[in-house]
């Protein structure tokens, strides 16, 4: 019985020091996370596709100096060259498209969070409005809180406001197109600034209320104008 009670006591104590060991391993991985935060979002679809996002742009480099004549060496002599936004880039807090009469706030969302109120989203990990990269939006199509159900009347040439607390951003419409849930490359990154707006679209199933396809609408930014206070 003694031989039976050491042997059960050296076990338990290696399977109790084992335990600490990795509960320590785990607690020091989440340690080093917490001190070197990820350089990239990852964003999950509905239908749990990952896309790996870079953060948003915050700031554009300096445009080149104009004190050098070879800079602007092709240009008049009073510049006629577009201002450079050098941001800061913000979050929608409203959106509008004239051509349908409608004005409604902006919220921030995901995956998991759909506008609650007549509202559109903002896709927390896109890019911010303005900005470079795809800034995506979306908003019901039907029920009490329907925002995008004439999304589909949109065409080529439409324009697209997008407001921040600084600015309004337009966007000027360059496809419209149907697509499947799982075609998730409308929400990829883009180079330019873009704006990817969807919506449901097709047939609705009637026991799980999911549509069977979405409605994508994609523009390019055309210009910018600051907010009087």
């Amino acid at each position: 019985m003694r031989r039976i009670r050491f042997l059960l006591i050296v076990v338990g104590s290696l399977l109790l020091g084992l335990s600490i060991f990795f509960i320590g391993c785990n607690a020091y991985v989440v340690w080093r996370a917490s001190r070197q935060p990820a350089d990239r979002l990852i964003l999950k679809t509905p239908e749990g596709v990952l896309i790996p996002i870079p953060p948003p742009v915050t700031n554009l480099p300096p445009p080149p100096s104009l004190d050098n004549p070879e800079d602007h060496e092709d240009y008049p002599e009073e510049d006629s060259r577009p201002e450079v936004f050098m941001g800061p880039f913000l979050p929608a807090t409203r959106f509008a498209i004239p051509k349908l009469g409608l004005n409604v706030r902006a919220t921030v969302g995901d995956e998991t969070v759909l506008p609650r109120a007549k509202a559109v989203a903002w896709y927390y990990g896109t890019a911010f409005p303005g900005a470079p990269g795809n800034s995506v939006m979306y908003g019901h199509v039907a029920g009490p809180f329907e925002t995008l159900g004439r999304l589909g009347e949109l065409v080529e040439g439409d324009d697209i406001e997008v407001y921040t607390e600084q600015r309004v951003w337009t966007y000027k419409v360059t496809e419209s197109k149907v697509v499947l849930p799982t075609e998730v490359t409308i929400m990829a990154p883009t180079p330019d600034p873009t704006l990817t707006v969807f919506t449901c679209a097709g047939d609705q199933n009637p026991v799980t209320r999911l549509y069977s396809h979405r409605l994508a609408v994609t523009a390019k930014l055309a210009g910018s104008a600051t907010l009087s206070r």
